[in-house]
């Protein structure tokens, strides 16, 4: 198989394989593909804006992943305010 395909395969990631990065206040599992979470306050990812604005306290549920994997996320939300959002982070490490 050439490296550029990539087979189909589907897996669920089990909550209890992933480390929060700045755990927020509440979180619950509702079931096993359900999470329902609860933000702190003025928490966020903000990196070097123009007039030099930095947060880097927002909450993320982090796993790794092999090269070469794609993944989907669904969600809902009620957003209520101005800013309010839902991000996937994506963080390449390169080393040599």
């Amino acid at each position: 198989m050439p490296s550029s395909v990539v087979p189909d395969v589907t897996e669920t990631v089990a909550w209890s394989r992933c480390q929060w990065l700045n755990e927020p206040p509440e979180q619950e599992i509702t079931s096993e593909n359900n999470m329902r979470v609860k933000t702190a306050h003025h928490t966020d990812f903000w990196r070097r804006t123009s007039y030099g604005f930095i947060h880097d306290n927002g909450h993320a549920l982090l796993i790794d992943f092999p090269q070469n994997t794609a993944f989907e996320v669904t969600y809902q939300s009620k957003f209520t305010g101005n800013y309010n959002s839902f991000i996937i982070y994506q963080i390449i490490y390169i080393t040599k």
